[in-house]
């Protein structure tokens, strides 16, 4: 989009910034700067995008790791690395991997309906789940799209993979 050498210049210089930001009151508490760490429990009760009620434990207890790809409608590196999601999750679910996908702008009722097409023609069948506020404190994040791996009893494992990095 002609802005990706600063999104790269903003991240390699986010120890400079973490460092330096000086943010008061509500405007303090919206800004995420620290990835769950290592270790970090994650339990949580929403819905899918049809509005049906999930649980972590449900989603995570079949895998020995499960990947959770934070996204957003309005990213397009997220809707891009979808297909290749897809694809990814075909490849693990025979291994015992799973892969879930966390829309993260599901506060919005046009985004989920919007988020059910874009799964459909990238041709996702993970379960893709709606962001709570009590999520949003679980999967801080730097940007978007965000890879977190939890293992079967839903504990952070490994380091977040963050943008379209699919390789990875």
């Amino acid at each position: 989009n002609g802005y990706y050498e600063d999104y790269v210049s903003l991240i390699q210089d986010i120890d400079l910034i973490k460092d330096n930001i000086h943010l008061k009151g509500d405007a303090a508490l919206r800004v995420r700067v620290e990835y769950a760490k290592e270790g970090t429990g994650v339990q949580f009760e929403t819905t899918d995008l049809d509005g049906n009620p999930v649980k972590s434990e449900e989603l995570f207890a079949g895998h020995p790791v499960t990947m959770i790809n934070l996204w957003a409608t309005w990213c397009p590196h997220c809707v891009g690395e979808l297909p290749e999601l897809a694809n990814i999750h075909y490849q693990l679910e025979g291994i015992g991997c799973g892969v879930v996908g966390l829309l993260d702008d599901s506060y919005d009722p046009e985004a989920v309906e919007e988020a059910i097409g874009i799964i459909q023609d990238a041709g996702v069948t993970f379960p893709v789940v709606k962001m709570t506020p009590e999520m949003a404190e679980i999967f801080t994040n730097n940007g978007l799209p965000m890879s977190f791996f939890v293992n079967r009893n839903g504990v952070m494992v490994g380091t977040p993979v963050e943008g379209a990095q699919v390789d990875k």
